[in-house]
């Protein structure tokens, strides 16, 4: 039954990290999700959750979905604050949409140090530099 349900190609969403300072003046990433798809998307579901080591020692965070109503061609929209030590973490975003009435779904895995290791390009719609993830 599974193999008969046929979901297209969710290209064009991606998960964006842009670096910020905190109150005290610590990096964070802001992340967000990216509609670079040549229509607006809506009934945006991001489930999120980050797994490996740090320092040795096994980390797992907490399962957590995000909800955005709608997101025009070529906007972003942050749904979370990822704290510096969590970039260590291997983060998995589970990203589903509808466009057009069709639901599309997108897993986007981002290994350890990726975000700081990538080179940073201005992300448009916010008129920022951010590392982005397909």
């Amino acid at each position: 039954m599974k193999s008969d349900i046929e979901i297209p190609s969710a290209d064009g969403v991606s998960i964006a990290f842009v670096p910020e300072k905190d109150k005290t003046g610590k990096r964070i990433y802001s992340v967000g999700v990216l509609n670079m798809r040549n229509n607006p998307i809506s009934q945006v579901i991001i489930n999120a959750k980050g797994s490996g080591r740090i320092k040795g020692v096994e980390k797992h965070t907490d399962s957590i979905r995000f909800m955005i109503q709608d997101l025009p061609v070529g906007a972003y929209k942050a749904f979370e604050i990822l704290v510096r030590n969590s970039t260590e973490l291997t983060n998995e975003y589970r990203i589903s949409f509808f466009e057009n009435g069709i639901l599309y779904d997108k897993k986007v895995t981002v290994p350890p140090k990726y975000v700081s290791l990538q080179k940073k390009q201005l992300i448009a719609s916010i008129g920022k530099p951010g590392v982005i993830a397909e």
